[in-house]
C-alpha cells in the first residue's frame, strides 16, 4: 500500500503511544513518511529505539520515549518530553492497550491492569495533551484507540476489555464536546480484526484466522496500513470537521451477522463445526480459546 499524502501533516508534532509494534508502529512510520515529527512511546526501549532509528534512516523524524501509560507520571512526563524535544504538540494517537481473558477468573489485579492501561492511560494522556494544546492556544487532533467491542458485544470472554473500550468511546465523545470550541478534535478509531502482536497467536489455531475473516463482509482481515492511513486522515486538515466520532475501520463487520451465528468452538487447537459433537458450553465459550489460552494479558 502506497503512502497517502496529507500535506497538512508536514512539520506537525504527533505523539503515538503503543508505538513499538502493530498499528502504533505502522502509524508512526506513515506519519513520518507524510512529514510529521513523531514522538514514539512504549514500554520496550530496545524495540522503540531501533524503530525510531529506522524511521530516521529512511529520512523521517522520530524520537522514542519510554512510557508505561498505566502510570500517570509517565503520561505527564512523555508529553513534557515531546514538547522539550520538538517545541510543541499538534496531535496524538493514544493507541496503547491490553487484551483481557476469562471474566470468571479475572482477579482484581487483572481488572486493574486492564483498566489502568486502556482507560486511565487514555484519560491521563489525553488530559496532558489537551492541556498542552490549550497552553499553546493551538488547534489539534487526538485519536483514541477503541474497539468493535464497544459497538457489538463479543461472543464470550471479553467483559473487562469490552467495558474498557466503552469507556474510551465515552471519554472521547465527552472531550470532543468540551474542547471542540478551542479547535481541539477528539475521535475514537475502532479497528476490526487486524494482524498485530495481540492477535498473532490466533494463527496457531487451525482454521481460526479464516473463520474470523468471515466476520467481515469483505471476508478478510484489515491491515495495519489501513489503520495507519485512517490515523493520518483523522490527524490531518482533511478531517477538520470530524469531531466526537467513533469511527469503525472493520470492513463492515459490525453491520453484519457473525458467520453461523458465531456458534463454533475450538477443541484440541482446531476449529469444530456444528455438525461435530460439541457441548453447548464449549460453543458458548469458544472465545476463551483465543482470549484466555492463546491471547494472555498483553501490553501493546
Amino acid at each position: 500500500m502506497g503512502v497517502d499524502t496529507y500535506g497538512s501533516l508536514e512539520g506537525r508534532v504527533i505523539l503515538v503511544t503503543g508505538a513499538t509494534s502493530g498499528m502504533g508502529l505502522t502509524s508512526a512510520q506513515m506519519l513520518a513518511q507524510n512529514g510529521a515529527k513523531v514522538a514514539m512511546c512504549g514500554r520496550r526501549s530496545d524495540v522503540g529505539e531501533r524503530e525510531a532509528a529506522a524511521i530516521r534512516d529512511a529520512g523521517g523524524d522520530a524520537t522514542f520515549f519510554l512510557c508505561d501509560v498505566g502510570q500517570e507520571a509517565d503520561c505527564v512526563r512523555v508529553v513534557a518530553q515531546t514538547v522539550e524535544r520538538y517545541g510543541r504538540l499538534d496531535g496524538a494517537f493514544n493507541n496503547a492497550g491490553v487484551s483481557g481473558g476469562n471474566w470468571e477468573s479475572t482477579s482484581a489485579e487483572d481488572y486493574d491492569s486492564i483498566m489502568d492501561i486502556n482507560v486511565r492511560g487514555v484519560f491521563f494522556c489525553m488530559r496532558e495533551q489537551v492541556a498542552q494544546l490549550r497552553k499553546q492556544g493551538s488547534k489539534g487532533s487526538i485519536i483514541n484507540c477503541g474497539s468493535t467491542n464497544a459497538h457489538r458485544a463479543a461472543a464470550a470472554q471479553s467483559l473487562t476489555y469490552t467495558t474498557s473500550k466503552h469507556a474510551v468511546s465515552g471519554l472521547s465523545k465527552q472531550a470532543a464536546v468540551e474542547y471542540g470550541r478551542f479547535g481541539i478534535r477528539v475521535n475514537t478509531l475502532s479497528p476490526g480484526w487486524i494482524p498485530t502482536e495481540m492477535t498473532s497467536r490466533i494463527k496457531e489455531v487451525d482454521g481460526l484466522e479464516e473463520h474470523f475473516a468471515k466476520y467481515s463482509p469483505m471476508e478478510r482481515w484489515g491491515t495495519t496500513e489501513e489503520i495507519a492511513s485512517t490515523v493520518c486522515f483523522l490527524l490531518s486538515d482533511s478531517a477538520s470537521f470530524i469531531n466526537g466520532v467513533d469511527l469503525l475501520v472493520d470492513g463492515g463487520m459490525c453491520q453484519s451477522e457473525p458467520p453461523g451465528g458465531a456458534c463454533v468452538c475450538v477443541r484440541s487447537c482446531r476449529l469444530v463445526s456444528l455438525s461435530e459433537s460439541c457441548s453447548q458450553s464449549s460453543r458458548l465459550r469458544f472465545a476463551s480459546c483465543f482470549l484466555s489460552a492463546t491471547l494472555p494479558l498483553h501490553r501493546a
